[in-house]
C-alpha cells in the first residue's frame, strides 16, 4: 500500500480571455506566449511589455465592472 501523502496543487490561475486575444492581436504573438509572458515563464523586452499591458488592462476592466455595478 502506498503511504505517501498526495501532493497539494495550487489552482489554476484564470485569466481574462478577451485581453489574452486582445494582447494576441496587439503584438502578433500565439496566446501561450501571452500566457507564458503574463506568469514570467518568458523573458525579454516584449514579454515584459506584455505582463505590464495585461495588468493595465486587467486593472481597467476591474474598474470598468465594479463602476457599472454600483450604478
Amino acid at each position: 500500500m502506498n503511504n505517501k501523502p498526495t501532493p497539494t496543487r495550487k489552482p489554476k490561475t484564470l485569466y481574462n480571455q478577451a485581453i489574452l486575444r486582445e494582447l494576441q492581436k496587439k503584438y502578433d504573438v500565439g496566446l501561450n506566449y501571452v500566457r507564458q509572458s503574463i506568469t514570467g515563464y518568458r523573458s525579454g523586452t516584449l514579454s515584459i511589455k506584455i505582463a505590464e499591458d495585461y495588468k493595465m488592462m486587467e486593472k481597467a476592466a476591474t474598474a470598468a465592472i465594479k463602476e457599472t455595478l454600483k450604478s
